[in-house]
């Protein structure tokens, strides 16, 4: 067993994220973060929504609090948690699967965006597009 040297910690978060459907070979804790990424899509469309309204009105930012928040925040705190997790139980096998580096630049990408988001720069704004690449995630439901 290659897990032999594992601790009980990394066992135990391994054993986490490969609990099955029964019956199938569905991970769920797969299901549950591509329900959140499916949520997140429809949050992140309301929030285009709501900046193109604001648009054209001529305000340049009266975005929902509850939608900038969950997008912003929410959102990106549990994919970070989800990624920490899978880094933690799988260390540098995790990044031998391609999709699993897509997800980090994806996380890195938002943590960074979230951090700018509190930098009021000329240009940081163009940054915040990028959020759209969270949508890349959703690729994810689509590979299992």
């Amino acid at each position: 067993d290659d897990r032999a040297g594992w601790g009980n910690q990394r066992r135990a978060a391994a054993a986490f994220l490969e609990i099955d459907f029964p019956g199938t070979q569905t991970h769920i804790s797969d299901v549950v973060v591509g329900a959140i990424i499916a949520f997140n899509m429809i949050v992140l469309v309301f929030e285009i929504d709501d900046e193109a309204a604001c648009i054209s009105v001529g305000q340049e930012d009266c975005t929902s609090f509850w939608i900038s928040m969950s997008e912003s925040y929410v959102f990106l705190s549990v994919y970070v948690l989800e990624f920490a997790l899978r880094v933690f139980a799988y260390r540098r096998s995790f990044f031998d699967c391609y999709s699993n580096i897509v997800d980090a630049l994806v996380v890195a990408v938002g943590m960074f965006d979230a951090a700018l988001s509190f930098v009021d720069a000329p240009g940081v704004n163009l940054l915040r597009l990028v959020r759209a690449g969270r949508l890349v995630r959703s690729l994810r439901i689509l590979r299992r």
